[in-house]
């Protein structure tokens, strides 16, 4: 329903809920040491997210200077205090992040702290009849995906986001500050994690014995704002001279060891791009340059950035551009930049022989493939012309002996085969048509078609239908058919 349709309807909701809320949240504010205590935290924390779900509710013109100087004080603090909520970490960030980037690693909700039953009597002292006729008393009892903490987290995030798409650049720079600060605490307070490697055991980018990063909130709130001004415009435009405002959330999130948070924050770089336009996709094309080829820089920010700049690509492809010929420079350099970071055979040699070898499944290289993928998805005939370089740099991959290509490193290989083929196809199928002779370019198609080929089969025999690979056999059997169905479709 259009707002100035809901807003007559909403109107009397307005004036006889929201005042009285707003002064029940100043009085229990003077009193949240207190409130935050065992028997009164859970009814606090729920009332404070069904007012921010309400507020979200609400046509934008109910959000009046006099709400948001009530509430948003709070909102920030809980997003960026842990404190606020006892630790807790959202789920919203899982559901804003792109399917696409699964494979990276499972996007999976973290499980929040849930407290003692027995020493909190608000939640224990319940039976199983009451709760199931009143939905109130199963969320105050909790669980580990429902606690009343999680539930106050993700309410505060969808309405922080609702407030920066509306407000001007002066207010969305304190938003931003705000969470900068909180970003810059967290990652003060961190403590440092080692990289992974490409070839061989490879592992899981997950930390499944360390606690969630408290850059979950930071980065579900900017990315949460993001989606929302791209989704729908507002009147005051994001302006360029936030963007050291923006870098100063991004740096720390593109770093962090949580795969969660640096997904998040790839693709808010992504949207950044499509809404601040070809100058900070410059600028931050720049920064990821100097950051990638510094051996020497934390591997997951080399990850981070690398998916990053591939999502920048995909936000501004040459097709979409003002400017054509500068969007293809821009994605042709972010590509060589991306197959820089993929092993050659020596490399990976010296890998397997390292002693010891490297632990973990962190290494850029992976992030790197996948990112390749996803410009070249996006792009299609557009990323034709980059089809050869890409090829020559992808294939010294399967060209390394041993040890085998870890889960990701081989999902990415097959993906990104599967993508350059199909930007293939449209010329082999006009050649085909028109009769063309093998010297024709079409010729040199085909043997990228090929090439392709054997890149995708190399994935998959790479982790075979053993039971020891699990998921990840399937899906690359399920990328080979993909490529297959390719190749039934040329004339």
């Amino acid at each position: 329903m259009p707002e100035s349709a809901a807003l007559p309807l909403l109107k009397p909701v307005t004036s006889t809920f929201v005042p009285p809320s707003l002064a029940l949240l100043a009085a229990c504010r003077e009193h949240a040491p207190r409130l935050m205590s065992e028997p009164f935290r859970a009814a606090y924390m729920l009332f404070r997210a069904r007012l921010y779900e309400v507020l979200l509710a609400l046509p934008s013109s109910a959000l009046t200077a006099k709400v948001l100087n009530v509430v948003m004080p709070l909102v920030v603090a809980d997003i960026v205090e842990p404190a606020n909520t006892h630790g807790a970490i959202c789920t919203a960030l899982a559901s804003m992040l792109a399917p696409a980037d699964a494979v990276l690693a499972p996007a999976t909700a973290p499980d929040a702290p849930v407290a003692s039953l027995l020493c909190e009597p608000l939640r224990g002292a319940t039976c199983a009849e009451a709760e199931g006729s009143c939905e109130w008393l199963v969320e105050l009892r909790g669980g580990s995906h429902a606690t009343s903490e999680g539930a106050c987290l993700d309410a505060a995030v969808g309405l922080f986001g609702a407030v920066f798409r509306l407000q001007t650049s002066d207010v969305r720079q304190q938003l931003l500050g705000h969470l900068g600060n909180a970003a810059a605490r967290v990652t003060k307070e961190s403590k440092p994690s080692t990289g992974g490697g490409f070839f061989g055991g490879g592992g899981s980018d997950a930390a499944k014995d360390e606690a969630p990063s408290g850059l979950v909130n930071i980065c579900a709130a900017l990315l949460g704002s993001l989606q929302r001004l791209a989704t729908k415009p507002s009147r005051s435009a994001l302006r360029p001279e936030l963007t050291p405002a923006f870098a100063a959330v991004l740096a720390p999130c593109l770093a962090e060891p949580d795969v969660s948070v640096r997904r998040g924050a790839a693709q808010a770089v992504g949207l950044l791009g499509q809404l601040l336009g070809a100058a900070y996709a410059d600028a931050f094309s720049t920064a990821a340059a100097k950051l990638l080829t510094d051996t020497k820089a934390k591997e997951e920010a080399r990850a981070g950035h690398a998916l990053a700049l591939g999502l920048l690509l995909s936000s501004s492809a040459p097709a979409a551009a003002a400017d054509k010929h500068a969007a293809f420079g821009r994605v042709r350099s972010g590509v060589q930049l991306l197959c820089s970071l993929l092993p050659t055979p020596a490399a990976a040699t010296a890998t397997a022989t390292a002693s010891p070898p490297p632990a973990g499944g962190r290494h850029a290289s992976e992030w790197a493939l996948h990112s390749l993928a996803r410009v070249a998805a996006v792009l299609g005939g557009d990323f034709r012309p980059l089809t050869g370089a890409t090829l020559s740099g992808v294939s010294a991959v399967a060209l390394a002996p041993a040890p085998p290509l870890t889960t990701r490193a081989a999902q990415g290989l097959a993906a990104l085969s599967t993508t350059l083929a199909a930007s293939l196809l449209p010329s082999l199928s006009a050649a085909a048509g028109a009769g063309k002779p093998p010297q024709h370019k079409g010729g040199q198609h085909t043997a990228m078609l090929f090439r392709c080929r054997v890149l995708v089969a190399a994935a998959r025999r790479a982790h075979p239908l053993d039971g020891r690979s699990g998921g990840a056999a399937e899906a690359l059997l399920a990328e080979e058919l993909r490529f297959e169905r390719l190749l039934l479709s040329l004339p």
